[in-house]
């Protein structure tokens, strides 16, 4: 007679738009020129700036174009000035892409000896319009996420009298999470800007971060991103014997469970720089004459 074979397959997917609202403080393209609206102070002289048309304007040959070529490739201008303060208004959305698939296999060799062999598999990508580990609003430096998470397993199961029973199983599952900086977040991408950094090592290929005082809106690239790959993976091997002599019931066996981790370390190699306005009393200004 013929042997039984159980086979199923199941596959499903999600694609999400959701809705995402990130607000944030940019520089006015007066301030990106040096014209600011309140007094700041020279740090050279410990007088305010001298005054034209009503502004304090610092003198274009104090401007430092390190700081005006990464803020005009990485802060996008305001677009949002009837809010106030808080500029800048990122309205795109955040997608989500997902697929779940699964396989199943349940296979009679004969009477004594069965198999079965199951698979799970998903994959979600994350596709954020700003940057959640810096919680920068714009859209220039952001991220992509990437999670994959596998799980098998295969067993054997055997009679080997009608009161003895044993099965074998082999098990794996594997977490995989890469975390990608999307858009300009190597110094390659923003070729008019030059770092010297006392470390040429690990990642120090990066953007650097730099933090304003105030609630101005942090640019660059975080000390931990990217992040490529985070891997958890656990191997299982498991053996279950039972014997049932008479009215009693004899069970033994082993479980055996490797497990591993890679990830890499948060890596400030990039440099941060924070600017608190100790200087003129603005921390944009701080930034545009370099002085953190």
């Amino acid at each position: 007679c013929a042997l039984p074979i159980f086979f199923f397959l199941s596959q499903q997917g999600v694609f999400r738009h959701s809705a995402s609202v990130q607000l944030g403080a940019t520089p006015t393209s007066d301030m990106r020129q040096g014209i600011f609206n309140s007094s700041i102070t020279d740090p050279q002289t410990g007088q305010p700036f001298p005054q034209s048309n009503g502004n304090w304007v610092i003198p274009t040959n104090r401007i430092s174009q390190q700081s005006v070529t990464l803020l005009s490739a990485l802060a996008n201008t305001p677009n949002d000035a009837a809010n106030g303060f808080n500029n800048y208004l990122n309205l795109n959305p955040t997608t989500l892409s997902e697929s779940d698939s699964e396989i199943k296999l349940d296979h009679n060799f004969n009477s004594r000896f069965r198999f079965t062999g199951e698979y799970f598999d998903t994959h979600q990508f994350l596709d954020y319009s700003y940057n959640p580990d810096t919680g920068s609003p714009f859209s220039n430096t952001r991220e992509d996420d990437l999670t994959l998470n596998k799980v098998a397993r295969v067993a054997l199961t055997s009679i080997l009298t009608p009161r003895m029973v044993n099965q074998v199983s082999l098990g794996a599952n594997i977490y995989v999470l890469d975390l990608e900086v999307v858009g300009k977040w190597q110094l390659s991408d923003v070729p008019d800007f030059q770092s010297t950094l006392p470390f040429n090592g690990l990642l120090s290929n990066r953007l650097p971060t730099i933090n304003f005082a105030g609630g101005w809106s942090t640019i660059g690239v975080g000390s931990g991103r990217p992040l490529h790959p985070c891997c958890d993976v656990e191997l299982e091997l498991s053996d279950d014997w039972s014997w049932s002599p008479g009215n009693h019931l004899i069970e033994a066996g082993f479980n055996l469970v490797r497990e591993s981790k890679r990830q890499l370390i948060n890596a400030a190699s990039n440099g941060q720089w924070t600017f608190d306005g100790r200087f003129t009393g603005n921390p944009i200004a701080d930034f545009l004459l370099g002085y953190p």
